[in-house]
């Protein structure tokens, strides 16, 4: 099977409570990817992890971290992996940073380090991500700094 061009996790997204948000609006509508329905052996090359901010996040001093994480398990209950991050815990994304229009990605080899299911999460440190709204995907390339994305029609 073939791998679309764009897997979301979010789009238009707000991430604006001060819990974990998990990725919501996926191809399977169930909060992951599930790589074993999308790519095939012979996938060649790396997938791009993007996030694209569209609303910048409003206050938030402590700000907080994206991470992707993969699992064997749908429901992400054990075996959870990290496998790529923006910020941390010691190393926060700030307002500061979190402005419209800022691209971030990440080449992640699908065959090489994720298991069957993969996510995208947010961490906020300790307060809420006032307006903080993003777009976040698997694609075939990479986002850049202030670009628009097209939506792909099915």
């Amino acid at each position: 099977m073939l791998l679309d061009a764009k897997n979301e996790f979010w789009d238009g997204q707000a991430l604006t409570s001060g819990a974990e948000s998990r990725s919501a609006t996926v191809a399977e509508g169930n909060g992951y990817l599930d790589l074993e329905s999308l790519t095939t052996d012979e996938q060649i090359g790396p997938l791009w992890w993007n996030i694209l901010i569209s609303v910048a996040a409003g206050g938030m001093d402590s700000g907080g971290y994206f991470q992707l994480v993969t699992s064997d398990s749908a429901t992400f209950s054990t075996g959870n992996v990290v496998i790529g991050a923006w910020g941390s815990a010691a190393d926060p994304l700030t307002a500061a940073i979190l402005t419209a229009g800022k691209g971030f990605a990440l080449a992640v080899n699908p065959l090489a380090v994720m298991k069957k299911y993969v996510e995208a999460e947010w961490i906020p440190i300790s307060e809420d991500a006032s307006g903080l709204t993003v777009d976040s995907w698997m694609g075939l390339s990479a986002v850049k700094e202030s670009v628009a994305i097209q939506k792909a029609v099915s």
